[in-house]
């Protein structure tokens, strides 16, 4: 394999690393921050409908679904549900009718313990917070579909999947032609070695400008150059002293 495109594939790795590592940490970083907003936006409707449902003398049930019915947030196919003490649903509001989030007494009872669960249902997130206040102790199911959330993360991963692919496609590209540039001082000297025979060996090798690793290369063939010359003079000297 020419050197010219060792160097393209290796450099175009490391690039490839580099750019999969930072577009994997971009997007890991997204859904994380989407799973913390989620839980936040969460436990606040809960929190919020365990004290509109300790305020029994303000509150009432109908009340309350439709503050939860008229109320504008950022998920679909939300389910609010409340259990007390006995693992008794006492209140319920959900988009869809007949629509509800398998809630057992392993998970209540949880939830009680632990103070609140975190997990996913099919395409929902749903948390299960234990509320208490001076008057109830309840367990509120809420669920939703973060559809937004989900449809800004979709986007983020096609933008980055491109912006991968058109990265790598660029840098193998440009690195092929980096490569040319790297190794013109090399293919220079290889065609200014391969005019120099025992005919010419006072013809020298034109070092470049900059003091690099190929300046170095120079000066080290034509030092060998220059002994060469000196041996085949010392030979025709003595050859024809012989003579």
């Amino acid at each position: 394999m020419p050197v010219r495109v060792r160097i393209t594939l290796i450099f175009s790795l490391l690039v490839f690393i580099i750019l999969a590592i930072v577009c994997s940490g971009i997007y890991y970083f997204s859904y994380q921050n989407r799973i913390k907003n989620i839980k936040a936006r969460l436990t606040n409707r809960a929190i919020t409908t365990g004290r509109l449902l300790s305020q029994r003398e303000i509150f009432d049930r109908e009340l309350l679904r439709r503050i939860d019915s008229s109320t504008t947030i950022s998920y679909k196919r939300k389910i609010v549900e409340a259990f007390n003490y006995q693992n008794k649903r006492i209140y319920k509001f959900s988009d869809q009718p007949n629509d509800s989030i398998s809630a057992s007494d392993e998970l209540l009872n949880n939830a009680r313990v632990n103070g609140k669960l975190f997990f996913k249902e099919g395409d929902r997130e749903v948390l299960a917070y234990h509320y208490t206040d001076n008057d109830s102790s309840v367990v509120l199911i809420v669920a939703g579909e973060d559809f937004d959330g989900k449809e800004s993360l979709r986007n983020l991963s096609e933008i980055l999947l491109l912006g991968f692919l058109v990265g790598n496609i660029i840098v193998l590209i440009a690195g092929y032609f980096f490569s040319k540039g790297l190794l013109l001082p090399v293919k220079n000297i290889s065609k200014d070695v391969a005019e120099i025979s025992g005919h010419n060996l006072t013809r020298r090798i034109k070092p470049g400008k900059s003091k690099d690793e190929w300046h170095d290369l120079t000066v080290t063939l034509n030092e060998l150059l220059n002994r060469l010359q000196e041996s085949f003079d010392m030979q025709r000297r003595f050859i024809s002293n012989a003579s």
